[in-house]
């Protein structure tokens, strides 16, 4: 794989807010952009009310989300020495006056981190957004100021194949699977065609019967018809979801490896889920312990008895 290490300095910074400020006051990184913007600032080219990368151009707005009582916007900016896509990064109390901060995401191990969108949660947020040549990345962070980023596996967690067009081989399902997009594709316009006059235009993939958003009721209750199809009870999505990473725990997955496949950001949080499958698991382990252990045991007393 090639090394597209970004060659923008890069920083870890402190988790509390009060540390994050003090930080960034000394940063040299940012020093610099604040000078970049200075210096111009006299361009009558520049934008004046409108947003505009300190120290080059941008293009995409990416991930606009709102977290701890500020309102983050990023976008894909060219470092000076570095012009390929970083997510640039720049904070707001009121969406109006904008503060420069340093480059959120960087690329590594994809060429160039393109578009995408954030997550908040309520311990963190998500972004996810294309890496050319690698396939689908996502990123969490979860600090005051959103400063330090993880990229998830530390690598694409919907990857593109050696094709181009579809998914390594050797992982249990196809990325861009574009058979079942076309099909798709052909239920929608046989559903706008149906719907006539009444079809909303807003190109979803997955709409209902006139091109509007699918509601989750109405998804949870597909959903249900088809676990009463199949004998099952009913279920959430979330409950099927964590019926899914217990399974995992029950065959013997190891925790890193189940983060990965269940997409956390933490691994704090894949181990509370096993954590409830603890007591089952730990039986089981101690019955396979015995089941090795006994003909030793049983050998040893009759040694000693023969003695």
């Amino acid at each position: 794989m090639a090394d597209h290490r970004s060659q923008v300095p890069s920083y870890e910074f402190p988790e509390t807010l009060p540390e994050q400020e003090a930080a960034l006051a000394a940063n040299p990184l940012l020093q610099r952009m604040n000078e970049a913007r200075v210096a111009l600032a006299e361009d009558r080219h520049r934008p004046a009310y409108h947003y505009v990368n300190p120290e080059s151009t941008l293009n995409d707005p990416n991930g606009i989300c709102f977290w701890q009582g500020r309102w983050h916007l990023f976008y894909q900016g060219y470092p000076p020495e570095d012009p390929r896509q970083h997510w640039g990064h720049a904070v707001s109390d009121d969406l109006v006056h904008w503060r420069d901060l340093p480059y959120a995401i960087y690329p590594d191990p994809e060429r160039c981190c393109f578009s995408g969108t954030t997550l908040v949660e309520d311990d963190r947020v998500i972004a996810m957004y294309h890496g050319t040549e690698v396939g689908n990345m996502v990123a969490v962070s979860n600090d005051p100021l959103l400063l330090n980023w993880s990229k998830v596996a530390v690598r694409a967690v919907i990857p593109i194949g050696e094709s181009g067009r579809s998914a390594d081989p050797d992982l249990p399902y196809t990325v861009f699977d574009l058979k079942a997009l076309r099909e798709q594709r052909i239920r929608v316009r046989e559903a706008q065609l149906l719907a006539g006059s009444r079809w909303k235009a807003n190109d979803y993939v997955f709409p209902n019967t006139r091109g509007a958003p699918l509601r989750e009721a109405h998804v949870l209750e597909a959903l249900h018809k088809v676990l009463e199809r199949a004998g099952l009870p009913r279920h959430s999505m979330q409950n099927l979801r964590s019926t899914y990473a217990t399974n995992l725990v029950t065959v013997g997955v190891h925790p890193r490896v189940a983060q990965e496949l269940l997409g956390h950001g933490r691994i704090d949080t894949t181990m509370r889920i096993y954590a409830t499958a603890v007591p089952s698991a730990m039986r089981e382990a101690a019955e396979d312990l015995d089941t090795i252990m006994r003909p030793a045991s049983d050998e040893t007393e009759r040694s000693g008895r023969a003695s």
